[in-house]
C-alpha cells in the first residue's frame, strides 16, 4: 500500500529529470508526485534537498535511496509539484515512514530544519553554470548569502547581504593560500573558510572564478566541506 501523502497546494506540472527538479527547488517545501511509465511515487523536498523517495509499479516497491537511484536514472519524469506548510511537511514525513526517508546515520527523527541527507544529486555538467550552482548553494541550510566572482567583480549573487566588499580581501586570502600551497606541495585549493562579522565566509573555486558563501555561525566546518564537495 502506498503512503497517503497530504495534498498540499498544487503549484505546477513539468517533465524533468531528478537533477533538474532538485536544482530548481531551493525555495520549495513540499512533495513532487511523479509518474514513470505505468508506475508512480513521490519525492519529498525540503528547500532543494530530497529527504524522501517512494515508487511503486505493480507489485514492485522502491523506497529511500533505492527509489532515489531509480529516479536519478530517468532522463525525465512527469512531475507535479505541491507546496506544503510546515505542518503538512511534518505530516508527510510521518506518512512516508522511515523506509522512504533518506537520513544520515544516527538521525532518529526528522525534525523541522534538521533533515540531513546522504543522497547527493549530481547536477549534470551541461547544467553546472555559476547561476544554477549558486541557486543550489543559496538553497542549502544555513546559507545567508552567496556570490560568484571573477577578477575582482561579482557576476552573480543571492541573498540579502551584499558580498561585493568581501571580494578584495578574498582575493588577498586566495593569493596567500596559493603561495602556501606551492610551498607545501599540497595540490590545488579546495576551499578557505574564515570568521567575519560573526559569520563563516567560505571561498571555493569554480571553473574560471570563485564562490563566496556566507553561512550562519552555528554551521560547522563539516557541513561547509560537504557543501563545497557537492558543488565541486
Amino acid at each position: 500500500m502506498s503512503p497517503q501523502m497530504p495534498e498540499g497546494t498544487p503549484v505546477g506540472k513539468i517533465e524533468a529529470s531528478l537533477a533538474w527538479l532538485v536544482s530548481h527547488t531551493p525555495r520549495f517545501l513540499g512533495v513532487i508526485f511523479v509518474r514513470v511509465g505505468a508506475g508512480g511515487g513521490f519525492i519529498l523536498i525540503e528547500y532543494g534537498r530530497p529527504v524522501g523517495f517512494f515508487f511503486r509499479t505493480g507489485d514492485r516497491v522502491l523506497q529511500g535511496v533505492a527509489a532515489g537511484e531509480f529516479f536519478e536514472r530517468q532522463q525525465f519524469m512527469h512531475a507535479s509539484l505541491h507546496r506544503y506548510t510546515v505542518e503538512e511537511f511534518q505530516e508527510a514525513l510521518a506518512s512516508a515512514g522511515p523506509e522512504a526517508l533518506v537520513l544520515d546515520a544516527g538521525e532518529e527523527t526528522a525534525e523541522q530544519g534538521k533533515v540531513s541527507v546522504p543522497f547527493r544529486i549530481q547536477i549534470p555538467e551541461e547544467e553546472r553554470t555559476p547561476e544554477t550552482v549558486l541557486e543550489h548553494i543559496f538553497g542549502s541550510q544555513g546559507v545567508i548569502s552567496a556570490a560568484f566572482f571573477r577578477e575582482s567583480s561579482v557576476l552573480h549573487s543571492r541573498g540579502e547581504t551584499p558580498l561585493g566588499l568581501l571580494v578584495e580581501p578574498a582575493e588577498e586570502i586566495l593569493l596567500t593560500s596559493v603561495e602556501i600551497l606551492v610551498l607545501l606541495s599540497s595540490g590545488p585549493l579546495v576551499q578557505a573558510t574564515l570568521r567575519l562579522l560573526g559569520n563563516n565566509v567560505t571561498i571555493a573555486p569554480f571553473k574560471d572564478g570563485y564562490f563566496l558563501i556566507q553561512t550562519e555561525p552555528d554551521v560547522n566546518l563539516g557541513q561547509i566541506r560537504k557543501l563545497v564537495h557537492d558543488i565541486a
